[in-house]
């Protein structure tokens, strides 16, 4: 016999389970890129994107965002993977076509040199001249944020192979479902199978999770966005998880599919 409080865990537990049985991770194609601005917005602001853009982030730049996603792939074919995960259950109208998450990949498989290095950034930066910078954005955040975290980078990476987790993002009502793990789950299979160590970038709110698939905190990013007239400071975290044997992957993180 189970009591009404074993009853209604088991109940809870059931409904979480059978709520999972209906994501699935599946590869972001470039031709719905799009919809990976639409679920930063989401999980975004408040957050981040609000002190970015202080208006709001709008279509328009939304649409350069993407444009400056596509040019930097193009340079390096092999470099962004795009994931999703969608919701099956989730009815046709969906506004977000069922994706309830999406994360963002960089894979850099081998060494590069300072030369390399430079070479990449003086383009990048041409670039966003050309390009011009998109609709609503706060230079000043941009350059405060963007120059810790390129900073912070290079401190802790230098130039060796890596896999980065740019950005994970899940739609604010989908948290708790294991959205975030079901990423995680495919990047630290493919750092374990290249044998590369992983890095982050991320809030408080995270780090349990991280932790859960071998990252540990290395260090604290110089930024408040409070210096910006925020009303919270945004602390982001520096992660770093070492390089393992892909042997080593499943068995642990079976256990652990909680976000």
């Amino acid at each position: 016999m189970i009591s009404s409080d074993e009853e209604c865990t088991h109940r809870n537990t059931t409904a979480r389970h059978s709520s999972k049985m209906t994501l699935k991770l599946l590869p972001l194609p470039q031709n719905e890129w799009q919809m990976y601005t639409r679920i930063c917005k989401a999980a975004f602001i408040p957050g981040i994107l609000s002190v970015m853009y202080p208006e709001g982030y709008s279509d328009e730049a939304q649409e350069h965002a993407l444009g400056t996603l596509l040019r930097t792939a193009e340079r390096h074919p092999d470099r962004i993977q795009m994931m999703k995960v969608v919701d099956e259950a989730l009815p046709d109208d969906d506004l977000y076509q069922k994706v309830v998450g999406i994360s963002q990949w960089k894979i850099f498989p081998r060494e590069r040199t300072e030369e390399e290095m430079k070479q990449e950034e003086e383009v990048s930066n041409r670039e966003d001249k050309e390009c011009g910078s998109p609709p609503g954005l706060s230079e000043a955040v941009a350059d405060d944020f963007g120059g810790a975290t390129s900073e912070y980078k290079k401190k802790h990476l230098g130039n060796r192979p890596h896999v980065l987790l740019h950005i994970l993002a899940t739609r604010p009502e989908h948290e708790r479902r294991g959205v975030g793990a079901m990423s995680l789950a495919w990047g630290t299979q493919k750092a374990d199978e290249m044998g590369l160590p992983m890095y982050l970038e991320g809030g408080p709110k995270g780090v349990a999770l991280y932790k859960k698939w071998g990252f540990e905190v290395v260090d604290v990013l110089p930024w408040d966005a409070q210096k910006h007239g925020y009303h919270d400071s945004l602390k982001h975290l520096c992660m770093l998880r070492p390089a393992r044997k892909s042997s080593w992957s499943r068995s642990h993180h079976t256990q652990t599919w909680q976000s």
